[in-house]
């Protein structure tokens, strides 16, 4: 995939500002939803792995609350968007983009100690797996936590894609069922339930 040129990326940026307004006027604060769930989480333990940057909102709110982060996508281009707008914040010291797959990661067996993914786990095609890859990396001496829109959530980014007229991508288990997934593991979790965001932390590592 071809690099963004400046003037797209400024595009871009201009239309991440734009899309936050929007969300939040339809009652969709992903700023604040991002804080809910680094509140849920409490303090990061380091090394800390994103999964699934995205846009950078949550690499961004990882980095302005004091901490460095590697944070992993499988898109060059957002990527490319995700530095940009954290670079516009002045905290690209603080976080390290690298490109991969969260199915494949390339990092050894207990790399981190600390693992978060928010608003991934609807862009997933093989959960089971991905889960596989966040415990074989995660050293559980710090917190996995796992996030994404709830039904509420959902229905109002599909709110917005539709009125462009576009579909937003959604998996085929949402991620109320995580729990139920969970449990099938034997894994003790805790969960949170924000506006838009339902939030699931595990603090020790399945054996």
């Amino acid at each position: 995939m071809n690099k963004l040129t400046s003037s797209e990326l400024i595009d871009q940026l201009n239309r991440i500002e734009s899309r936050l307004m929007q969300y939040k006027k339809l009652g969709y604060d992903i700023i604040g939803s991002r804080k809910f769930v680094l509140n849920c989480a409490g303090t990061l333990t380091p090394e800390i792995l994103e999964l699934g940057t995205g846009k950078g909102h949550t690499a961004l709110a990882i980095a302005q609350a004091g901490y460095f982060l590697i944070s992993v996508d499988n898109n060059s281009e957002m990527l490319d968007i995700a530095r940009a707008w954290i670079a516009r914040s002045g905290l690209s010291n603080k976080v390290s983009l690298v490109y991969g797959n969260i199915e494949g990661l390339k990092f050894p067996n207990n790399s981190f100690s600390t693992i978060i993914s928010v608003d991934l786990w609807h862009h997933l095609s093989n959960y089971e797996k991905a889960l596989d890859e966040m415990f074989r990396v995660w050293n559980g001496k710090g917190k996995l936590v796992i996030a994404d829109m709830n039904e509420r959530g959902m229905d109002i980014v599909n709110q917005l894609h539709v009125s462009e007229g576009r579909i937003h991508p959604s998996g085929k288990i949402g991620i109320d069922k995580l729990g139920d997934m969970l449990a099938g593991r034997k894994i003790a979790f805790n969960k949170y339930d924000d506006m838009c965001e339902m939030v699931y932390i595990i603090n020790k590592k399945e054996n």
